[in-house]
Parts: C-alpha cells; structure tokens; sequence
C-alpha cells in the first residue's frame, strides 16, 4: 500500500496475488488423491472438481479445507441366493465384477455384472455383460427318508428308487430355496407297503395280498381246491 506524500486520500492498494494453498503436510482426506505436489483430483468412486477453501461463509478458516468431490453414486447388484458377490461389494462407475453361482446351486460357468460409466441415480441396478449367469438349484447329497434308494442305474442328483417294502414313483423329488438361501429336499411318491403275515399257503390265496400300500386292503381268496363257506 501507498500513501503519497501531501495525499490526504485513502491508502493506494497494490494488492498481491494470494491463492489458496494446500500445504504439504495436509492431511489427505476422505474422497480426495494427491496429483503432484499442488493439486488434487477425485479420489475412485468419488465424482466433483475439487476446490481449496480457505473462508467459508465470510469468516477466515484457520487451516484449509478441500471441498468439491462427492461419492458417486454405485450400482446395486442382484440379490439373489443363487450367485457369489463377493467380487461385487463395491461396483463404482464403469466398474465390472466376476460372477459365479453359490451353493446350493451349480453351474459351470463364470458371469460378469457391470456398472455404467455414468449413475446418475442411487439404486443403479448392474447389469449382465452378455447373458446372465445361469445357476441350476441342487440340494445336497446326503441320506434320503425312509423308503427311498438311491438309484443305481441313473446319476442325477434327484435320482432315487422305492426301496424294498415300498412302492410308487420315486422320480417326485424336488428341492426348494427357503428365504434363507437354504435348500430342502421333499421325497414324495413312495408308500411302504404292509408285511405278508403268516399263513396256509396251501389253504389261502395271497396273490393280490403281495404289494398293498399301507391305508389299503386286498382280497384273500381260498386256494383251490378250498372252497369259501359262508
């Protein structure tokens, strides 16, 4: 500032150009990166232009702020029991993850999930590169209910006979996904049958009496030449 001599007019003011400057030791902050010695840039899954603040709302700051950059918003991934996430917590902008299908389910392949390189809005769903991750739902093996084999002569999963004493369809077995990602098999379509009990075989006729399901009767007969009295 100057002050002419005989001037009785107000300072003459020859300012300086003053920035504000981050100072080295600064203390990197959430959502920021370093580029160089002086500037700063958006750190990843962060969008904005960054701006050095030293007064704010008219007063003087005593140390600097850096203000300007914000978390982008990220996509959202489907939740569903049948796939493997863990490569996908995080899916910032223009990000992708691998894909695989979680026990219970099987597949063979690997999928990939993608986020747009632009999210203009919270809740951006991911979305599949190419077709989505096909996941077969498979309960675990492990000793089936009574009146049930394994079958010998097919090798699916679900594969099961009537063991000896039973009768019916064994192929109804399915396998369900509870709200807790937990699979249960059901086993329907066999019924045990009653045991023969002792008898003349001479006397009676047990041919119908061989497989009755339990709940059911059959027709004993006498055996020629036995005639029925009464």
């Amino acid at each position: 500032a100057v002050c002419a001599n005989g001037n009785s007019e107000p300072l003459e003011f020859r300012l300086p150009t003053c920035e504000c400057a981050i100072p080295e030791a600064f203390a990197t902050p959430l959502g920021y990166k370093r580029q160089g010695s002086e500037s700063w840039a958006c750190a990843s899954g962060y969008q904005g232009t960054p701006v050095a603040i030293c007064e704010k709302d008219g007063e003087c700051l005593v140390e600097p702020v850096l203000e300007g950059c914000e978390a982008s918003p990220s996509c959202v991934v489907p939740d569903a029991c049948q796939y493997a996430l863990t490569n996908c917590t995080e899916m910032s902008p223009g990000s992708s993850c691998a894909v695989q299908c979680k026990a219970p389910y099987v597949g063979l392949a690997t999928g990939t999930l993608s986020c747009p390189a632009t999210v203009a809005a919270a809740e951006t769903l991911a979305v599949w590169v190419g077709d989505a991750l096909s996941c077969e739902l498979r309960c675990a093996d492990g000793p089936p209910p009574e009146g049930y084999v394994k079958s010998a002569t097919r090798e699916a999963w679900d594969a099961f006979d009537c063991a000896p004493r039973f009768v019916g369809d064994a192929a109804q077995v399915s396998c369900a996904i509870g709200s807790d990602c937990v699979a249960t098999a059901s086993f329907s379509g066999c019924l045990a049958v009653c045991a023969m009990p002792e008898s003349d075989p001479c006397r009676f006729d047990l041919t119908a009496c061989e497989v009755v399901p339990r709940g059911s009767e059959c027709a004993v007969p006498c055996q020629s030449p036995y005639v029925t009295v009464g």
